[in-house]
């Protein structure tokens, strides 16, 4: 089955707008989640790719402006996937431009594929927020960047930012590929920037995809005086159908963590869970809270270093869903056995488990 397809000409661009279910179950971190979407423009062309994400990560809306196609607007066909919440695509067979969307895990990507590299050829500029806690933070990033022919496959050159975000540019060797490394607060996100070229084609000129994905793990590393750390933490996630959670605690003088307060969200107000809702491991320095039948946790580990400075690593996990074909939640009793014996593991030996890698 698919979803219902909005098709709209506007000024002679072909716009496509998908909307999709807004109790579709979180399969994102809250990393990815929190940015509320993207958006893509290739500006030599007009096209131009928005995302929106709800607040728990999935596919809200994706549109998608193709000025120049032909025929219009008939021909263009969109779909988001046979019954699942979190991709999108927008294919136009007759000159061969696709467009496929994903949110899933701990990546939100956009791929553009187009007939021939010289189709990508030029500036291209992918906005979105990043981190909206940040002072400031509601204030979009930008990055633009060049997509350019070198003779022996493309490249990605010219990558500029505008943002108030710390952020480092990184090129890989082959030159088509650049990721863009923002942190904040000791979380970390990456824009990665790649094009390549499919010689597989039928046909003497091979196609070209761009693809542009935005990565975040909910993960903090932040190292600092005791000072800055004094005061109320609180980390936030969610259950696999969208319930909120929250879990606060206290960093003192002394350098001890007090025993976290632990919260659900119904109904858009936050309550205090219940003991049956969760579980508290007190650590050496730090703890473990763990929700009942659900993916759910954070580990919270506070820590002097050698050098003098104050170290909090906060690793979590936000509650995922599988999807039936129905697309509802699938039963994950054995997912569930999978991962508490690689949570086990990983206790045994007091590291972070991650599902997202």
């Amino acid at each position: 089955m698919k979803k219902k397809l909005i098709l709209l000409v506007i000024s002679g661009l072909v716009a496509s707008s998908l909307t999709l279910p807004v109790l579709a179950a979180a399969d994102t971190t809250n990393a990815i989640a929190e940015t509320g979407g993207f958006s893509l423009s290739l500006l030599g062309t007009g096209l131009n790719v928005d995302i929106e994400l709800d607040s728990a990560g999935n596919l809200e809306t994706v549109d998608v402006a193709t000025p120049g196609l032909e025929p219009e607007p008939a021909a263009a066909e969109a779909t988001d996937g046979v019954d699942d919440p979190h991709r999108f695509r927008f294919d136009h067979k007759e000159d061969g431009t696709r467009i496929d969307v994903k949110s899933k895990n701990h990546k939100l990507t956009s791929k553009v594929k187009v007939a021939t590299l010289a189709d990508l050829v030029g500036t291209h500029e992918w906005t979105g927020v990043l981190f909206p806690e940040a002072i400031g933070g509601d204030v979009p990033t930008n990055v633009t960047f060049v997509v350019a022919d070198g003779g022996d496959g493309p490249l990605i050159t010219d990558v500029e930012v505008t943002s108030g975000i710390d952020s480092v540019i990184e090129y890989a060797d082959d030159a088509s590929k650049a990721v863009v490394v923002f942190t904040w607060e000791g979380y970390t996100k990456e824009l990665k920037i790649q094009v390549d070229i499919d010689d597989d084609d039928d046909g003497d000129d091979p196609s070209a995809m761009l693809k542009v994905e935005l990565r975040g793990k909910d993960r903090q590393r932040l190292r600092q005086d005791l000072a800055a750390f004094l005061g109320e933490h609180v980390w936030s996630g969610r259950l696999c159908d969208g319930t909120p959670l929250t879990v606060t605690y206290m960093i003192d003088g002394l350098g001890e963590i007090g025993t976290p307060t632990v919260a659900v969200g119904i109904g858009g107000e936050v309550v205090p869970a219940v003991d049956d809702d969760y579980s508290i491991k007190d650590k050496e320095h730090g703890f473990d809270v763990r929700f009942t039948d659900s993916k759910a946790r954070v580990k919270v580990k506070f820590s002097q270093k050698d050098d003098g400075l104050w170290e909090l690593k906060v690793d979590s996990k936000t509650d995922k869903c599988k999807h039936d074909k129905q697309g509802g939640p699938k039963d994950k009793s054995t997912e569930d056995k999978k991962d508490k014996a690689k949570e086990d593991r990983a206790d045994a030996g007091d590291g972070a488990t991650d599902a997202d890698d």
